[in-house]
């Protein structure tokens, strides 16, 4: 397959390098598409009043660095970039996973997202945790997700969102389908005081406890599984647009 790949971590970071080598080492053929820094928890950002900068690296696959966000990078990569019609995006390795309500800020989905609304199938690829010793076991599931799909390819609108525990592949217990978690951050930001005299501030929220459900990717994750979750880009609730009735809005009887 030919794969356009991106990411949040940055061009540099060893998630996308180690993932664009097991693609090319499983057969498929690849570009990289990838900020030129760190953009996580971008959400889905595009840069439109302001020029993006491209430049070819030297690497042992085709990639660029993308002066924009990862919306950006698979934009101008399917636009631009890549000159061969392509068959999937992939979005990862992503440092530290994407599972729960974080999969809305997520740059790494939202990369994904992007390909998705321009019309390809696309898929997010996480490792839950910061050490990422364990690389090549998102890669495997990866690989088997990627052949999946190339076999039963997702109905419209629909990318997938795989997350892998930072495990030794022997130790982890196998696939899962997995929704969405409940997932909320409380306690805003903390107030400082430069030596400068200006004052700034830090997020220091932290994660609200709520109750994991047995199919929750959190709770899977939790338990040694590697979790698939499908999503959609339509935000709409189609039971509560039925339920609007506009005349009552306005006071008409």
């Amino acid at each position: 397959m030919r794969i356009l790949l991106s990411n949040d971590d940055g061009i540099d970071s060893i998630g996308i390098k180690a993932l664009a080598l097991g693609l090319i080492k499983a057969g498929h053929e690849v570009t990289v598409s990838a900020p030129d820094r760190e953009r996580s928890a971008v959400g889905h950002g595009l840069t439109m009043f302001g020029p993006l900068f491209v430049h070819e690296l030297e690497r042992p696959y085709t990639a660029y660095s993308v002066s924009g966000t990862p919306a950006d990078c698979v934009r101008i990569g399917l636009e631009n970039l890549v000159k061969e019609p392509v068959d999937l995006v992939v979005a990862g390795i992503n440092n530290g996973s994407n599972m729960g309500s974080d999969t809305i800020y997520s740059g790494t989905v939202s990369a994904a997202m992007e390909a998705l609304l321009m019309g390809y199938p696309a898929l997010a690829v996480s490792l839950k945790g910061r050490n990422q010793l364990h690389l090549d076991t998102a890669i495997h599931y990866a690989l088997k997700v990627i052949d999946w799909m190339e076999k039963n390819p997702p109905a419209p609108g629909i990318m997938y969102n795989l997350n892998t525990p930072d495990m030794p592949l022997a130790e982890i217990k196998g696939l899962k389908k997995a929704r969405l978690a409940t997932k909320a951050y409380r306690g805003g930001y903390e107030r400082r005081v430069a030596p400068t005299g200006y004052t700034y501030y830090l997020m220091a929220a932290e994660i609200e406890k709520s109750v994991l459900r047995p199919d929750d990717d959190i709770y899977l994750s939790s338990q040694g599984w590697a979790t698939i979750t499908p999503l959609r880009w339509s935000f709409l609730d189609e039971g509560e647009y039925e339920n609007i009735d506009c005349g009552e809005i306005l006071g008409f009887e």
